[in-house]
């Protein structure tokens, strides 16, 4: 296989990954939180995998890179299933709550 083949083939299979992922931007409002972290289906409900840092301005946020798709999360804050939700889609989940949802058609 000549070389350009082999560079186009490795340009195909970049962009078939990139394209199975997205970053999104998670915000979540609370001054005086002392530790905000968020969980959900993209990182298997890990509650203290994602640190969210807190502005100045007392909004606490996240780039992170999701898979595609429809994906849930909530924010654990100081210990505590946040229950204000800053999203504009939710589901109700099986513990009584709700969870947000990102990619929801």
């Amino acid at each position: 296989m000549a070389i350009s083949e082999m560079v186009k083939k490795l340009n195909e299979s970049i962009s078939k990954s990139e394209s199975k992922s997205r970053t999104v931007e998670l915000t979540f409002y609370a001054p005086d939180a002392k530790t905000v972290y968020v969980a959900g289906d993209f990182n298997g409900w890990q509650k203290k995998s994602h640190l969210v840092k807190k502005g100045a301005d007392g909004i606490w946020r996240l780039s992170i890179k999701i898979p595609v798709g429809r994906q849930e999360y909530k924010f654990y804050v100081d210990g505590a299933w946040a229950q204000q939700l800053p999203c504009s889609t939710t589901t109700f989940n099986p513990y009584g709550t709700y969870n947000c949802v990102i990619g929801a058609s």
